[in-house]
């Protein structure tokens, strides 16, 4: 079923607390943009305007990546954008993936490119800098298997959307990382489904 926003699910999104820089989401218009043109844009933002919460995506996508801002105004604006395509949470991780190649974090990412267990390592270390809640912690490497396990502790239940579109962002660094482009996305457990912690796992061919 397409994700839908609604003025409840807008309102419940923008009370729950939590920083992020910028960087993480506001490529979101240059996604939005790359597929749809203006139109696309201005369509996304009308429906950020019915539910009460009006945003200028270029606005955004010019603002100063370091930026500390809410983590609810990127999910709210990734809901949006769900909702304008008529995609499920699932597909946000294609959403996620273009943003990993277009932001900051990956940039950072880039010259910790040695080997992929030290890839996986510098990851989780450099997620604090883009989250000033949650931990990512890398539970398990197994290149001979060809698949690593990452952990998000103390994260919130902002949108099921959002944590595809935090898995499709390790994708392509997994990619990066391996020179595979055969990844599989594979969120296996999650707070929404009562679980103590986010876990996604990425394997590779």
């Amino acid at each position: 079923m397409s994700v839908k926003v609604t003025k409840e699910e807008a309102d419940r999104i923008m009370n729950i607390e939590g920083n992020v820089r910028l960087a993480t989401f506001n490529t979101y218009y240059s996604f939005i943009f790359d597929i749809k043109g203006k139109e696309g844009v201005e369509a996304v933002e009308k429906k950020l305007k019915e539910v009460g919460y009006p945003m200028d995506l270029e606005g955004l996508y010019k603002g100063d990546s370091l930026k500390w801002v809410p983590q609810a105004q990127g999910c709210l604006i990734l809901v949006a954008i769900l909702d304008y395509l008529g995609w499920e949470e699932k597909d946000a991780q294609k959403i996620g993936y273009f943003l990993s190649a277009t932001t900051f974090f990956t940039k950072l990412i880039i010259k910790y490119i040695i080997s992929p267990e030290k890839t996986f390592k510098e990851s989780a270390k450099l997620w604090k800098r883009h989250y000033a809640f949650s931990e990512l912690e890398l539970i398990e490497s197994n290149l001979e298997k060809k698949y690593v396990v990452f952990r998000i502790n103390n994260f919130k239940k902002f949108h099921l959307a959002l944590y595809y579109s935090i898995g499709g962002y390790i994708v392509k660094i997994v990619e990066m990382a391996t020179g595979s482009k055969k990844t599989n996305l594979e969120l296996t457990k999650c707070i929404f489904w009562n679980d103590p912690y986010d876990e996604i796992k990425i394997t590779w061919g």
